[in-house]
């Protein structure tokens, strides 16, 4: 139960930062923050400012840029 509160308070952080940061991005663009706990078997949660599956499809495209090693990952 700790570790749910814990979850429940980086999200209100997070949603306090991803505010601040999609305030100041240009027009056009998109943001993710994703946050994990350091435990294992922690948890992982995202804040963003774009639709759930315009986010995963940006993430998912992110993965594959940094698996395949691309500079600008």
């Amino acid at each position: 139960m700790a570790e749910r509160a814990k979850l429940e308070e980086a999200e209100v952080i997070a949603r306090r930062v991803g505010r601040l940061i999609g305030a100041r991005m240009p027009p056009g663009w998109g943001f993710a923050l994703v946050l994990s706990s350091f435990d294992e078997g922690g948890f992982c949660t995202y804040v963003s400012n774009v639709e759930r599956g315009s986010c995963v499809g940006m993430l998912r495209e992110l993965v594959e840029k940094i698996e395949r090693g691309e500079p600008e990952a």
